[in-house]
């Protein structure tokens, strides 16, 4: 992990060329891999979309610098069955896929299409190009290998800002698990590529003054994609991934005014067993729960997040008995893998909780999560989350929060928040 915690990739091409280049030079340099100079030829496993642009604004010659961009991009990916795949993207009025994953194993025939890719006319949807990849080509029928735990990877080009809204459709494209990149071209203001992309944006944002700028970034961006599926290769749970857990856990605490008149927290965590770390009423200050959440240990054996939400049920009833007002109960689920060797479907406790004590319910899948059972848990597509990685935890701690915070309805005097973590070694 220590190539996505490097140097920012984030460029914007201004002043002279010599220079930019040489900048751009250096920083790759810097990388202990340079000596791979042109092609990432590696034992990298991706789904990557390429979603293009093509709206009026782009004019016919700079749509061929894009193609020359993508070729070289392309190129230096090693792609094939059981490697990398790659999907093309088309919008302006329209979104079209001409080339899903399943449509290419071979590089040689996906580049001879990109040399005559069409240029069209119109506006630019983004917003509809990525809600239209989400629905018709991130999918087991157009190819994608998201099942079998491979990373999803979406790149976005465009030249400016989106006709329409795209800032709900990127969110349920990165909630769906797809990692987003973002890059601008000529007129695109960066707080719309922010829009886009994944977070954080100094990793995923991109972007040149204008068209001729374009395939300087294209052996930046091939090594930037090789480093980023690289490092999901090794799906088994570390202490530094369990680190990562507790600090996004630990992040709640700045969202929210904690105390005993505010937002009271507590903590579950489940393996083959479910135990309860500490109560709601146990810690009144952030420094107390801070600490507590540090001396949580990883715990041997299973995923049996039914068992963890079975342990909920009398704490939120004890909870309720504790205050008189009315509060608001939220319930936020954190696992890494399906529950297996269960008694009953996550979804019956799941449900008794929202329903019968109308606790709020948001599921966050890491790594190997079924995305089913996730959304069995939450009871809504809106409340469930996913990242192939514990790094990227980061990535969807501000759309959990803006979900969290956007909530209409009853008013409510005080918060009930527990987290129910997975701590199992596998």
């Amino acid at each position: 992990m220590k190539y996505i915690s490097s140097q920012p990739h984030s460029y914007k091409l201004v002043g002279n060329i010599q220079q930019v280049q040489q900048k751009i030079k250096s920083a790759i340099d810097t990388w202990e891999d340079a000596a791979v100079a042109r092609e990432c030829m590696f034992d990298v496993v991706a789904d990557i979309a390429f979603i293009v642009d093509q709206s009026s604004s782009i004019r016919s010659k700079n749509f061929q610098l894009v193609r020359d961009f993508l070729e070289n991009t392309i190129g230096g990916l090693d792609v094939g069955e059981g490697k990398i795949k790659i999907a093309v993207v088309l919008y302006s009025d329209f979104p079209r896929a001409d080339v899903s994953f399943n449509t290419f194993d071979d590089k040689t025939d996906i580049l001879r299409y990109i040399s005559s890719m069409p240029y069209g006319r119109g506006k630019t949807y983004t917003g509809a190009a990525l809600k239209f990849a989400k629905e018709h080509v991130f999918t087991k029928a157009r190819g994608s290998r998201r099942d079998q735990h491979v990373q999803q990877v979406a790149v976005v080009i465009t030249d400016g800002k989106s006709t329409d809204e795209v800032a709900r459709a990127a969110a349920a494209l990165r909630r769906s698990g797809i990692t987003i990149f973002a890059l601008g071209i000529k007129d695109t203001e960066e707080d719309d590529l922010r829009e886009i992309a994944s977070y954080p944006y100094k990793k995923f944002v991109f972007n040149v003054e204008d068209f001729d700028k374009l395939n300087s970034l294209s052996n930046i961006l091939t090594k930037t994609l090789y480093v980023f599926t690289h490092s999901f290769l090794n799906d088994c749970i570390s202490y530094d991934e369990f680190d990562d857990m507790k600090n996004f856990t630990k992040q709640w605490l700045e969202a929210f005014e904690v105390g005993n008149n505010h937002v009271r927290f507590g903590l579950v965590k489940f393996a083959s067993s479910a135990t309860t770390a500490f109560r709601l009423h146990d810690y009144n200050t952030k420094a107390d729960i801070e600490k507590a959440v540090n001396a949580l240990i990883m715990e041997g054996g299973g995923t049996r997040t039914d068992l963890g939400l079975r342990e909920m049920i009398p704490l939120f009833e004890e909870a309720v008995r504790t205050r008189e007002e009315k509060v608001r109960k939220l319930l936020i689920v954190i696992t890494d893998g399906e529950s297996r060797g269960t008694e009953e479907s996550v979804e019956v406790p799941a449900k008794l909780l929202r329903t019968e004590q109308n606790v709020t319910i948001y599921a966050i899948g890491v790594k190997d999560a079924s995305e089913p059972e996730l959304e069995l848990i939450s009871g809504s597509p809106q409340r469930t989350f996913y990242v192939k990685n514990y790094d990227f935890l980061d990535e969807i701690k501000k759309d959990i929060i803006t979900e969290i915070c956007s909530f209409e309805g009853e008013t409510f005097d005080y918060w009930h928040m527990f987290i129910l973590c997975v701590c199992t070694v596998t």
